[in-house]
C-alpha cells in the first residue's frame, strides 16, 4: 500500500482487533463528583495553599502534594506549620475524604516536590529537591543534601508507611521533573535537568568544559532507587540550554520525553538543528524536541519542532501504551510545526494539543481558543487513560471552543478572572467527548490532573472564596492569594438497550433465529435525536443517556411492507448513573402478499477515457413474498466497451445485458459486477450515463425503485478515493419534503500489496443532517457499520482482500453507498459538507474530497449534478494542503488560478488547459503558506470568478 510515513492513526485498534462495529460506551457528558478544599492560613494572613501534582491508584485513591504557608486545614483538621513554605503529601479516598497526611520537617526545612506517581501495588512515589538543609520524612528517616541542591526519591505504602527514602542525584544543581514506574519490572524512570555535572550513584554525567547552562537527562533506577543508567543531552556550545517537563512509557518499556532547547544540542548521536533565540515580549521562544529511549538507555529517535509558540508554564506531556504521545502548550503566534503544518491562534492566546505517533511524527493538532483578540486560553497539563481517552486542562477568559466542544463564555476585560477548563477527547481522532469549566469571582486554574476509574482528578488553585464546579458549590475561605481544591470528575451515562428485529413468524418474540432487519436500521432516542445502530446481525441497539428525563425510542424510517410492533416501556427515567435498562424494542412483522423489488446501480470507478469503468448492480427483494422469476437488465452508455461480468450476462441489441434470476427470497440481496472500458475518444466533462432495471413490474407496489440511472462526469486524472453526493443543490421545498442525500464513497488499492481490511470513516454533521434517518443502500463487499450519537459513521470491510490495481485493475475498487435526510430547518445559503477518511490496513488514512450540498430557493439552480453548471466548487475550505477546484468553462483555452494574500500579492498560480466546454477540475497546492485568509481568482476560458479561502 502507499505509505507516506508511519501513521497509526484513527481507529487502528479496530483494524487490529477486528472488533464489531457497534457503538462503544464513550462518555457523552461528565460531572464533578466531589471537591474538597484546602485552606492555609486564616483569612488575611498572607499566602495560602497551592496544589501541586496529583496522581491516582487503581483503587480510586488520590494523592496530592500541597505547598502551604502556615497551618494547613484539611477536612476540618488543622495541621500546624510555620509561616515559611511547607510541603505535605495528602491521600484522599475514592469519595474525597482525607485518609492520611504526611508533613516534612523540621521547621524551615527547604524542600519541594517536582514529580508524583503510583505503581501497580498502590505505592506512591515522590521526587523533588532538597535545598542545603536536612529533611525528616518520618521519625527515623532524614535526608541531608549537604551544602548543595540534591534530588531525592521517597516511596510510601498505601497506608502511609515510608518504604524508601534516598538522595538520587547530586552535583551541580538537581532539577528532577518527572518519574514513572515501569509496571513489569518495578524500575523507576526519571527525567530532569542538571547544571555542569550530575552523579546518580556510580553514573556520572558531565557537560563539556565551559557549558554551564541547564542540560536534560533521562535515567532508569532499580526499584530500590539505584541508578542502572543515565544519559544526557549535550550542550554543544556555551550558550546552549535544554529543559524537559514530563516522561511517559509505552508497554515495551521505552521512555519518551518532550523538552525545549536553545542554540546547539545533541542527544545519543542525534544533532539538534541550530535554534537561534527569538523573543516575544520578555520571553524567549525555545525550539521543541521529542525523544525516545530504549529500556537499556539507547536513544532510538529524536525529533525537533519549531512551533513559534509560548509554552504554558512548561509542557504537559503523556504517552499511551501503544506509543502515541501527546502534548499541550500555549500558542500565541503563527507557528510551523512541520513542513506544511501551520497553526495560528484564534484569539490572543490558544491552548494547542498535539498528537505524535511512536516515531515522533505529528498526527493531528487541536486548538482550544476563542474568536476575538480579547479571548485567551491557556493549556496547562494533560493526562491519558490507557490508549482510549485524553484529558486536557488549563484556564481561559472569554470564548472557548475546540475539538467540537463549546464552553460557557466568560468576561474578557483585562481585570476579568480566568476560569478553569477541562476536556476529554478520543486519543486517536482528537474528537471532543465532553468539556467542563469553573465559575468563580477570581481566577481559577487547573494545573495537574490524573486519570481515575470512570473519570479524572484535578488539582485546582483558586482565589475565590466560593467556587462553582458544575452542580457543586465549593467553599474556599482564606487568603485570596491561593486556595487549593482537589476535585474528581465522573464520566456519566446510563445505558438504554433494546432491539429492532425481523419478527418473521409474527409471534412478538425475538427467537434465536431472528436477527436484525436486512441491511440494518437506526433507532432514534429522544430527547436529543440520538441515533443508535441496530445491525442486521442482532438488531440490538444501545443508547448512553443522562439523568432525569423520560427517554423514548422510535423508528424514524420504518421499512415499508412491515408492521412495526412496539414492545416494552414507552419511556425510561434514570435517577442515578451506571444503570442498564431495557427500553422499547420493535418487532418488524411482514405484511402478507407485498411484492416489491428495488435496484441500486453504482459506478465503482472513475469515468476516465481509455480506463476501466466498473459497475456494481445490487437488487434486493424488499417485499414480503418470494419472487419466483425475473430479469435484470443494464443499458450502458454507448461509449462503453463490454469486457466481462460476474455472473455472466446474455448480450442483446445496443449493448443491453440481461440476467435471469429465480426464487429471490424476502430480504435477499444479489449482486452483479460488470466491467467495461471507456472509449479513448470520450470527451472530457461530458456525461457518462447507464441505466439498470429489474423486472417484473407487474404487481410491484413501488415501481419507481425498479430502475436506477448512474451519471458521472468524464474526467482526466482523478483521485481514486473520493466521495460524491447526488444533489449539489437542494431547494428549501425539497428539504422540507425530506429529499434524500445519497453519498457514495469510493476507494481503490493503489499500493503494491493486498489490502486485507478497509475501514471507511465518515463524520456526518448533526447540524445539517438528521442522523437517525441514515440507511445503508449498497456496498461493494460484505461489511459491518455503525453510527455514533455525534454522527461518526464507521463501515468496516473485514477480509476484503482487495488486490492492488497494478495486479488487477478491475478488482482493486470498492465503495459504500448510503443515504440520509437533511434537517428540515435548513435555510437558503446553508451548506452541507461531507468528507470521509479511508484506512487500508495499518497505513495512513486517505482523505476524500469534500462533497458539498447548498440549500437554495425553490427556483434556484437545478438539483441534478450533471445539469448544474452555475457555480464554482472549491474544497476543502479551510485547508492546509491543497485546494480542489471545479468550475464551469464556456470555451476551450487556459484557466488561470491565482491565490492572493491579504496584501493582494500573488502567492500561488496554476494554469489549467481546458480541452472542451464543461466543468474543469484543478488542484492548487497551498502547503508552506502562512495560515490566514486568501482570495482565489480564476480567469480565462469563460467567466471569471473570485472566492475567499482559508489556509490553516
Amino acid at each position: 500500500m502507499r505509505v507516506f510515513f508511519r501513521f497509526y492513526f484513527l481507529l487502528v485498534a479496530l483494524l487490529l482487533t477486528g472488533a464489531a462495529l457497534t457503538s462503544r460506551a464513550q462518555p457523552t457528558s461528565a460531572q464533578f463528583q466531589w471537591a474538597t478544599s484546602t485552606q492555609s492560613p486564616a483569612p488575611g494572613r498572607g499566602y495560602g495553599a497551592g496544589v501541586g501534582r496529583n496522581t491516582t491508584d487503581a483503587a480510586g485513591n488520590t494523592y496530592a502534594w500541597i505547598a502551604h504557608w502556615g497551618p494547613l486545614t484539611l477536612g476540618g483538621v488543622t495541621y500546624a506549620a510555620d509561616s515559611t513554605e511547607n510541603l505535605a503529601l495528602v491521600r484522599y479516598d475514592a469519595a474525597g475524604a482525607v485518609t492520611w497526611v504526611r508533613q516534612f520537617g523540621p521547621a524551615n526545612a527547604r524542600i519541594d516536590c517536582r514529580a508524583l506517581t503510583t505503581d501497580a501495588a498502590g505505592n506512591v512515589y515522590m521526587a523533588g529537591r532538597l535545598f542545603q538543609t536536612p529533611v525528616t520524612f518520618d521519625s527515623t528517616t532524614t535526608l541531608d543534601p549537604g551544602n548543595q541542591i540534591a534530588a531525592y526519591l521517597v516511596k510510601w505504602s498505601p497506608t502511609g508507611t515510608l518504604l524508601l527514602a534516598r538522595i538520587v542525584q547530586t552535583g551541580g544543581e538537581a532539577y528532577p521533573e518527572a518519574l514513572r514506574v515501569e509496571p513489569t519490572t518495578g524500575d523507576i524512570l526519571l527525567v530532569g535537568q542538571f547544571r555542569i555535572s550530575a552523579t546518580l550513584d556510580t553514573v556520572h554525567l558531565r557537560q563539556p568544559a565551559g557549558r554551564q547552562k541547564l542540560a536534560t537527562y533521562c535515567a532508569r533506577l532499580s526499584p530500590a532507587g539505584v541508578a542502572r543508567w543515565a544519559t544526557a543531552v549535550v550542550n554543544t556550545d556555551t550558550l546552549s540550554i535544554s529543559l524537559t517537563f514530563n516522561i511517559g512509557l509505552d508497554r515495551s518499556g521505552n521512555a519518551y520525553f518532550l523538552g525545549e532547547y536553545l542554540y546547539n544540542c545533541s542527544f545519543g548521536g542525534f544533532i539538534f538543528p541550530y535554534a537561534p533565540p527569538t523573543r516575544v515580549g520578555n520571553t524567549y521562544i525555545l525550539r521543541r524536541f521529542w525523544a525516545k529511549v530504549s529500556p537499556v538507555g539507547r536513544v532510538i529517535q529524536v525529533r525537533t519542532y519549531d512551533p513559534g509558540a509560548l509554552p504554558a508554564n512548561g509542557i504537559g506531556f503523556d504517552v499511551a501504551p501503544d506509543g502515541f504521545s501527546y502534548s499541550i502548550n500555549g500558542l500565541s503566534a503563527p507557528a510551523t510545526l512541520a513542513p506544511g503544518l501551520n497553526v495560528q491562534p484564534t484569539g490572543r492566546q490558544d491552548a494547542l494539543l498535539i498528537c505524535y505517533d511512536p516515531d515522533g511524527h505529528i498526527q493531528w493538532t487541536r486548538q482550544f481558543g476563542g474568536s476575538t483578540p480579547a479571548d485567551e486560553a491557556w493549556g496547562w497539563n494533560l493526562t491519558l487513560r490507557g490508549d482510549e481517552t485524553l484529558y486536557a486542562t488549563g484556564q481561559y477568559r472569554g470564548a472557548l471552543a475546540g475539538a467540537g466542544l463549546l464552553l460557557p463564555t466568560t468576561p474578557t476585560a483585562p481585570i476579568a478572572p480566568y476560569q478553569m477548563w477541562v476536556a476529554a477527547l478520543e486519543q486517536k481522532s482528537g474528537r471532543g467527548l465532553w468539556g467542563l469549566s469553573s465559575s468563580g469571582s477570581t481566577t481559577t486554574a487547573a494545573y495537574y490532573l490524573a486519570p481515575a476509574a470512570n473519570g479524572v482528578v484535578l488539582g485546582l488553585n483558586t482565589g475565590s472564596d466560593s467556587l462553582r464546579l458544575g452542580n457543586l458549590l465549593v467553599l474556599t475561605p482564606g487568603d485570596r492569594n491561593g486556595k487549593a481544591v482537589i476535585t474528581r470528575i465522573a464520566e456519566r451515562y446510563n445505558t438504554l438497550t433494546g432491539a429492532a428485529y425481523l419478527d418473521a413468524n409474527a409471534d412478538g418474540l425475538q427467537n434465536a433465529t431472528e436477527g436484525g432487519f436486512p441491511g440494518g436500521l437506526v433507532v432514534e432516542v429522544n430527547p436529543g435525536a440520538i441515533p443508535c445502530a441496530a445491525p442486521e446481525t442482532t438488531g440490538r441497539y444501545d443508547a448512553y443517556l443522562d439523568l432525569g428525563v423520560n427517554f423514548t425510542a422510535s423508528l424514524p424510517n420504518p421499512p415499508p411492507h412491515y408492521t412495526v410492533v412496539a414492545q416494552g416501556p414507552a419511556t425510561t427515567l434514570f435517577s442515578t448513573y451506571g444503570n442498564v435498562a431495557a427500553g422499547r424494542s420493535f418487532a418488524l412483522q411482514p405484511i402478507a402478499g407485498q411484492q416489491d423489488i428495488a435496484v441500486v446501480l453504482t459506478l465503482n470507478s472513475a469515468a476516465r477515457p481509455g480506463f476501466p469503468a466498473v459497475y456494481d448492480v445490487q437488487y434486493r427483494n424488499v417485499g414480503t413474498v418470494t419472487i419466483a422469476a425475473g430479469t435484470l437488465t443494464l443499458a450502458p452508455d454507448a461509449r462503453l466497451a463490454f469486457r466481462r461480468s460476474q455472473p455472466a450476462a446474455t448480450p442483446g441489441a445496443g449493448g443491453l445485458l440481461t440476467w435471469a434470476y429465480a426464487n429471490l427470497l424476502p430480504g435477499e440481496m444479489r449482486r452483479v459486477r460488470i466491467e467495461y472500458v471507456l472509449a479513448n475518444s470520450a470527451a472530457l466533462n461530458s456525461i457518462l450515463s447507464s441505466t439498470a432495471q429489474v423486472l417484473p413490474l407487474t404487481g410491484d407496489l413501488v415501481p419507481a425503485d425498479n430502475a436506477a440511472t448512474e451519471t458521472r462526469v468524464i474526467t482526466g486524472s482523478f483521485d481514486p478515493n473520493d466521495i460524491q453526493v447526488n444533489h449539489i443543490e437542494l431547494s428549501t421545498t425539497q428539504v422540507a419534503a425530506g429529499e434524500w442525500l445519497e453519498y457514495t464513497i469510493r476507494f481503490q488499492n493503489h499500493g503494491s500489496d493486498t489490502a486485507f481490511t478497509v475501514l471507511v470513516h465518515d463524520s456526518l454533521s448533526a447540524l445539517h443532517l438528521r442522523l437517525s434517518t441514515m440507511q445503508l443502500r449498497a456496498a461493494s463487499h460484505g461489511c459491518g457499520w455503525s453510527i455514533s450519537p455525534t454522527g461518526q459513521v464507521l463501515v468496516r470491510f473485514t477480509g476484503i482482500d482487495l488486490p492492488p490495481q497494478s495486479t488487477n485493475i478491475f478488482a482493486a475498487d470498492g465503495f459504500v453507498r448510503f443515504r440520509i435526510r437533511p434537517v428540515a430547518t435548513l435555510a437558503v445559503g446553508d451548506e452541507i459538507p461531507n468528507q470521509a477518511y479511508i484506512h487500508f490496513d495499518y497505513n495512513a488514512p486517505f482523505a476524500t474530497n469534500t462533497a458539498l450540498t447548498r440549500i437554495s430557493t425553490p427556483t434556484g439552480f437545478a438539483t441534478d449534478p450533471a445539469a448544474n453548471a452555475a457555480q464554482p466548487h472549491i474544497w476543502p475550505n479551510p485547508t492546509s494542503g491543497a485546494l480542489h477546484v471545479e468550475v464551469p468553462r464556456e470555451t476551450t483555452g487556459t484557466l488561470t488560478l491565482t491565490l492572493l494574500d491579504a496584501l493582494g500579492r500573488a502567492v500561488r498560480t496554476e494554469a489549467v488547459a481546458v480541452a472542451a466546454p464543461g466543468r474543469t477540475r484543478a488542484v492548487l497546492d497551498v502547503r508552506g503558506l502562512p495560515a490566514g485568509l486568501y482570495l482565489l481568482r480564476g480567469e480565462g476560458a469563460g467567466e471569471g470568478f473570485a472566492r475567499r479561502v482559508v489556509v490553516k
